[in-house]
């Protein structure tokens, strides 16, 4: 999965093709997130202290529903349904 479009404020990442500009998660309208492509999301992320992967990746799985992928306190990978 590309992970093409962010959040700053929810600090997710998602496939804009298969959830849209708008956040998955916070509803922030297309213009409160970032392609993760452009100069100046990079200039964001730097001025934040942040890189692309310190932000949890949004998927949508095979039954449609949101899941998160994120850690758990021990470092296991796991997914959280997002509704």
């Amino acid at each position: 999965m590309k992970k093409d479009r962010f959040c700053l404020k929810c600090r997710v990442i998602w496939d804009k093709d298969q959830l849209g500009f708008d956040c998955p998660c916070c509803n922030a309208k297309q213009f409160f997130t970032c392609n993760a492509g452009d100069l100046g999301s990079a200039m964001i992320l730097d001025s934040n202290d942040l890189i692309l992967s310190d932000f949890k990746e949004v998927t949508v799985s095979e039954l449609g529903q949101q899941l998160i992928q994120d850690n758990c306190a021990c470092g296991e990978k796991i997914n959280v349904e997002g509704n």
